[in-house]
């Protein structure tokens, strides 16, 4: 019956391996301790249930565990939002304990009477210490994986730098006409793989190029080398999408 129901979620509440801490809330608002599960209590303290029962929850955080004023300011605050509006809040939160410095993540749930009051709070916290160093870890190698891939952007446009030098003093030898376009010509492309290299390097996102900017350069410098008569303007109209390398090289 009730009894069997109670005691299993007794054991459920003692076992959990998120530490659980739950407050009464007095009339005045002052939140007092009736129960924390085995988590809570190794987790800071090694203290007995027996022993931190009763007490406020200003008591706890400061004397049970140890945290600064200013810390339990905050939390008074979040519980006070909680116990106002009647819903429940979670947030990330870092927390030193005999271990070591730990971050948690903190979910503090209303428990309502028949009323509809907020009679209790229920204070549950996740150690996600792994999955953060886990996600910092992952940050840290995609952050140098996009290092890598500047570099290699910037050491192909240098080539491909070098290689439009060497066409144009071998193109300064041609005399047939058809011969000296096709160099211009070649040399035009190669100039156009050269600033795509040089806008990848130079994006915030190393991925993609704003395209609107790199066909604006692209048509000026082509402007400039192919000598256009007086009185000619080009004009670019290019919205600024942003296109991966596979697709800006050709249409570039």
């Amino acid at each position: 019956g009730m009894r069997d129901r109670e005691a299993r979620l007794a054991a459920v509440f003692n076992h959990a391996s998120d530490a659980m801490t739950l407050y009464a809330v007095d009339a005045d608002g002052t939140l007092r301790l009736v129960a924390a599960n085995r988590a809570s209590l190794e987790r800071f303290s090694r203290v007995k249930e027996t022993e931190v029962l009763g007490l406020t929850f200003g008591e706890i955080a400061l004397d049970i565990y140890k945290r600064s004023p200013e810390a339990i300011a905050h939390y008074q605050t979040l519980l006070r939002s909680v116990i106002d509006t009647r819903t429940a809040l979670t947030f990330e939160d870092g927390a030193t304990t005999r271990d070591g410095m730990i971050f948690v993540e903190a979910t503090i749930v209303p428990i309502l009477d028949d009323t509809g009051r907020c009679a209790q709070v229920l204070w549950s916290s996740r150690n996600v210490t792994v999955e953060r160093e886990a996600a910092e870890r992952t940050r840290a190698a995609l952050a140098e994986k996009e290092t890598l891939l500047r570099e290699i952007h910037h050491r192909v446009k240098n080539n491909l730098q070098v290689i439009s030098g060497l066409l144009h003093f071998q193109g300064k030898k041609l005399s047939a006409p058809a011969d000296v376009a096709a160099f211009a010509d070649l040399r035009q492309r190669i100039f156009a793989m050269t600033l795509l290299h040089e806008r990848l390097y130079q994006s915030p996102d190393v991925g993609s190029v704003a395209f609107g900017d790199y066909v604006q350069a692209l048509v000026a410098e082509l402007g400039r080398s192919s000598a256009p008569g007086q009185g000619i303007h080009i004009g670019v109209s290019a919205d600024d999408v942003r296109l991966p390398l596979e697709l800006a090289m050709p249409v570039g």
